[in-house]
């Protein structure tokens, strides 16, 4: 275009993607577009690029497809090993410029395979770092003549709508530690349980490989463990690294991860070095409106127990622990149901579940029929639900 007021690029890029324009990462959102039940909604992400076109030039759209659960396979409980949908990942990209559609996707798109070789959301990533595209690629005039053209592709069935979820981004960078240093094995603590990915700053052989375990807790000898989550899968949080031994390497994993507060790094080649290790704390970022929550969430976060609302609950339980009870006035209840409002609203607005209405009040009410016919005794539900 000769001129740019407005560069608006939509993207449905499944399961998970990333948009370069011109060799720059579109927007800092990690895991986009949000989970959905494919077969029922799509979602699409619109990206602001209007500072990234460069007027009067050749620009180029590059798109990172990665498997998410769109296109999952694994042997743990989270799985969509069998879903109608699942399919090699697929996208639609329509590009307006000045509000008018200047480029839509299709089968004149060139199409060149990843240096991310292998993902799987908790199972993790296989990054083999020889094969990156040289910074050239990202610009214009670039040969792609060995690159192939695009195919059409079946949709997942579900309808197309624009994603409105708060994205996930980096919220936190948090320091390891270097706790445990043998030969080929090194562990390095980051001071409290979180969920993300590593971003580490090595130096290797190129086709020297690195791989990369994570886990929450140490076994009795001081070993990184993973029997508390992993249900005794074969791979399980570990991500492998194949240096391309030009130098200083820095990387993290794309479209994965994992809950951690330790990392295993065992390497196959003693000279490979890891020169930093941060861990990226990943989570949606949803601004606060302030608000009263009973979920344990709210007292335990993503990032530990180390904030002020965990120590005031403690506070307050350790003072009702001191209070003796009153005789007489606890009826042993068979049968506890708990109605939230919180939770009603939540599970009202998931986008994954296929029921536009998910009928809370009504499975509540209807639990409690059925276990007062029964004649048990329940726990007195709160008073919400006396007004229903």
């Amino acid at each position: 275009p000769a001129s740019v007021e407005k560069a608006e690029i939509n993207l449905c890029g499944l399961g998970v993607h990333e948009l370069y324009v011109n060799g720059v990462l579109a927007d800092e959102r990690w895991y986009a577009p949000g989970l959905y039940q494919y077969d029922y909604r799509v979602g699409t992400t619109v990206y602001d690029v209007s500072h990234l076109i460069r007027p009067g030039e050749e620009n180029v759209i590059m798109v990172h497809l990665g498997n998410g659960f769109y296109n999952c396979r694994n042997e743990w409980k989270y799985t969509v090993n069998f879903s109608s949908w699942r399919a090699a990942p697929r996208m639609v990209c329509d590009c307006f410029i000045n509000g008018e559609l200047a480029v839509i996707s299709g089968p004149d798109w060139k199409i060149h395979p990843s240096p991310v070789v292998y993902d799987c959301h908790h199972a993790g990533e296989d990054y083999d770092a020889r094969l990156e595209l040289p910074p050239e690629a990202f610009c214009g005039g670039y040969d792609d003549s060995d690159w192939i053209n695009a195919t059409r592709s079946f949709s997942p069935g579900g309808i197309v709508e624009i994603d409105t979820d708060e994205p996930c981004r980096v919220i936190e960078r948090i320091p390891g530690k270097l706790v445990s240093d043998e030969p080929l094995c090194k562990l390095f603590n980051f001071g409290k349980n979180f969920s993300g990915v590593a971003e580490v700053k090595m130096r290797g052989k190129s086709g020297s490989k690195i791989t990369f375990r994570y886990g929450e807790m140490l076994d009795e000898n001081g070993k990184l463990t993973t029997d508390n989550v992993s249900q005794m899968v074969k791979r399980f949080d570990t991500d492998t690294y194949i240096c391309k031994g030009e130098g200083v390497e820095v990387w993290h994993p794309h479209f994965v991860w994992h809950g951690f507060q330790y990392i295993e790094a065992v390497f196959e080649d003693a000279d490979t070095e890891i020169l930093d290790i941060t861990g990226l704390f990943i989570s949606s970022d949803i601004k606060s409106r302030g608000s009263f929550e009973q979920f344990h969430g709210a007292v335990i976060d993503h990032a530990g127990i180390d904030n002020r609302v965990f120590r005031e609950v403690a506070q307050i339980g350790a003072d009702l622990k001191k209070i003796a009870p009153v005789a007489g006035t606890h009826l042993k209840a068979d049968v506890a149901i708990l109605f939230d409002w919180d939770n009603r609203w939540a599970i009202q607005d998931m986008k994954g579940m296929i029921y536009d209405d998910k009928k809370y009040e009504r499975v509540v009410i209807e639990g409690w029929k059925e276990f007062n016919r029964a004649g048990a005794e329940i726990e007195k539900l709160k008073a919400e639900l006396s007004k229903l």
